[in-house]
């Protein structure tokens, strides 16, 4: 079984994955060396050639320059597609981030419903997504105590902008995760349902 998490920045989803994983044994998949990153990524580009391209057609679109698209090829693109081919290694297995990420992590602009809609039905999809749900202010608030949101490198025009783009595309998502045809479970992190759910989840 592959579980992956969603969840805005700061919304805890390591911190659950953690937790699944020690009370039922799933494993956690992290790429940890570039060869890992290359070799998982040959081998789904021969079993998924035509996801392959579409996702990296998306992130060139969605690239302004050179240096925000070097950044979502080794963070969102290669590095989930290696996710994705090295958890069928494991019987069980969970990703704290995921294609679904790429709601906000793709693009830098606010979407409509329709575009989301789009790119998601080009994704692999996980047995189960859980759904951590924070408010965004929520979301800036604790990123803001740990030191750091994302993307600190880029001028604080861009990361103004993008964090626009989060707010508006992760309620557009989120809004219509029904209508996606997934197995998902959403928990409100703010009353304590993600403590409650990861003790349920154990049992």
């Amino acid at each position: 079984m592959l579980i992956e998490l969603y969840g805005l920045p700061g919304s805890g989803k390591t911190t659950l994955a953690r937790k699944i994983a020690k009370k039922r044994g799933y494993k956690i998949i992290k790429i940890r060396f570039k060869r890992e990153l290359f070799f998982y990524n040959l081998i789904f580009l021969i079993n998924h050639p035509y996801k392959f391209f579409v996702q990296l057609f998306y992130l060139v679109s969605n690239s302004n320059n050179f240096k925000i698209f070097y950044f979502k090829l080794m963070n969102t693109f290669l590095d989930y597609n290696a996710k994705y081919q090295k958890a069928k290694k494991y019987e069980n297995a969970i990703l704290d981030q995921g294609y679904f990420l790429n709601v906000f992590a793709i693009f830098d602009n606010e979407q409509t419903d329709e575009k989301i809609e789009k790119y998601l039905s080009y994704l692999l999809k996980p047995d189960l997504l859980i759904i951590v749900d924070i408010p965004f202010y929520l979301s800036l608030e604790r990123t803001k105590n740990r030191g750091y949101f994302a993307r600190e490198n880029f001028s604080n025009e861009y990361k103004i902008k993008w964090q626009k783009a989060i707010k508006k595309n992760n309620r557009v998502f989120l809004n219509m995760i029904n209508s996606i045809k997934i197995n998902y479970i959403k928990i409100d992190e703010t009353n304590n349902m993600q403590e409650r759910f990861s003790k349920d989840f154990a049992k």
